[in-house]
């Protein structure tokens, strides 16, 4: 019978994921491991300054107080860049990029075990009940970092191996059996403590993209990667209870796509659908919502924004769809799109009721000559002088 070695994560579906899902995943993993860290160093921090007070009160006993001081007073003012980095990033975190953050967490994790070796290194020097004692203050210590840095393993390592590798020199550079022992017995522990922070940072990184990979694709179409109609129905009632301001829903329906996907395929039908996908991501703001509906149908929601503003918008679609030349095949119509647009001044309107005007303003857009816009107010009847269309060639 043969064995199968368990895992310590859960399966991920056995499903081909988009480039920009696993683009995404990845920046969201990355967020969410700088938030795990963020959520330890209050208490990280505050255990780096109490072991600092007594290693420098016992040294100090024992050495040089000018020397000391000095290692205590570099250690302190990295908690303290540490602790603003941390408090910062409680008060307003969408400031920071991950990367950034992450960063400089990592380049003052190093300093910190820079310190800590140097403490080390002055234990070493003194008599073997003192080192002994720091033998176990290591260990535990690289313990506590495989519980508190685990999530992100270049942290762990950073701080572990400065003082890893004070202890490592001193071992094997030292004459004696004993010590040898010693140096077998730390390498060891060290090779426990690394292999053990990178299984749980397997377990953590794992399960945190199974579950962002599980929410995105709840979330977004799984065609061209854009919000699906539900979570953009959620984001747009979001942005409604923030409270009152203009908002337009552009809705596009492609124009001759049923004739190529005919005539090519659905394959080269997906491919045009991709592409009109980055087209409209590309045109909208960075707080825009853009989704797809179904079909060769798709829909962006602009808030807050001006009714001059929507139809910039639009028609920078239907400008990049004209530059991008979507034909596939000789004989094969160029794919466009009719815009209709609904806007509301006070923002009060339903979603319904405005996915209604922006449907029946594309109706308008097409029965007119497609390849156009058409812009309604909110609550206005299609037939009215209200209904601008702008006609382009």
């Amino acid at each position: 019978m043969i064995k199968t070695k368990p895992k310590l994560f859960i399966n991920q579906p056995s499903v081909t994921k988009t480039g920009e899902e696993e683009s995404e995943i990845e920046k969201w993993a990355e967020r969410h491991l700088v938030e795990i860290l963020y959520s330890s160093a209050h208490q990280v921090l505050l255990g780096s300054i109490l072991t600092l007070l007594i290693v420098a009160s016992i040294l100090s006993t024992k050495y040089s107080l000018i020397g000391i001081s000095l290692l205590f007073s570099v250690g302190i003012g990295v908690a303290i860049c540490r602790y603003t980095l941390s408090y910062t990033f409680e008060l307003a975190p969408e400031k920071y990029s991950s990367r950034t953050w992450l960063n400089l967490w990592r380049a003052t994790t190093f300093v910190s075990g820079l310190v800590y070796a140097g403490y080390v290194f002055f234990y070493l020097d003194s008599d073997p009940t003192f080192q002994i004692l720091i033998i176990c203050a290591v260990v535990g210590t690289m313990a506590a970092t495989t519980s508190a840095y685990a999530s992100d393993l270049l942290t762990c390592r950073l701080f572990m191996y400065p003082p890893a590798t004070i202890m490592l020199a001193h071992f094997i550079s030292a004459e004696g059996s004993s010590y040898l022992a010693m140096s077998s017995l730390f390498t060891f522990f060290l090779v426990i403590f690394l292999h053990s922070s990178w299984q749980i940072n397997r377990v953590i990184v794992e399960n945190i993209k199974l579950t962002y990979s599980l929410q995105y694709r709840a979330t977004h179409d799984s065609l061209v990667g854009m919000l699906n109609r539900d979570e953009f129905e959620k984001i747009f009632k979001q942005r409604q209870a923030l409270g009152r301001q203009s908002h337009a829903l552009v809705f596009i329906d492609l124009d001759n796509f049923k004739s190529l996907n005919d005539t090519l395929g659905h394959q080269k039908g997906d491919e045009m659908l991709k592409q009109v996908g980055q087209i409209i991501k590309r045109s909208v703001r960075k707080e825009d919502a853009a989704a797809r509906l179904g079909g060769d149908e798709f829909v962006v929601l602009l808030s807050p924004c001006t009714k001059s503003d929507s139809l910039r918008v639009a028609n920078h679609i239907l400008d990049s769809l004209q530059k991008s030349q979507l034909s596939l095949a000789e004989g094969v119509p160029r794919v466009g799109a009719s815009i209709g647009i609904s806007y509301s001044e006070s923002g009060l309107e339903h979603f319904e009721e405005l996915m209604r005007a922006a449907d029946q303003a594309c109706y308008e857009a097409k029965r007119t000559g497609k390849g156009r816009i058409c812009v309604r107010d909110a609550g206005v009847a299609v037939e009215s002088s209200n209904v601008l269309t702008s006609i382009r060639s």
